[in-house]
């Protein structure tokens, strides 16, 4: 499984930025990725109905 960091790391380098080793070190790039890492995630997860991130459970019956 790919970790908050690894992503983050990837998406640093597409832009040309220092890679970081922690979300919660002292730096910019960390900072910035800790505060929009969840609220992207949860967009993206959003946008589509993928199949790992679907919680299915079963109605109870109603009665009349």
């Amino acid at each position: 499984m790919t970790s908050k960091v690894s992503i983050c790391n990837l998406a640093l380098n597409s832009i040309g930025q220092a890679r970081i080793n922690s979300l919660t070190e002292a730096s910019n790039e960390a900072a910035a990725c800790l505060s929009v890492y969840d609220t992207c995630r949860d967009e993206l997860l959003s946008e589509w109905p993928w199949t790992f991130a679907t919680k299915r459970e079963a109605l109870a019956l109603l009665t009349h």
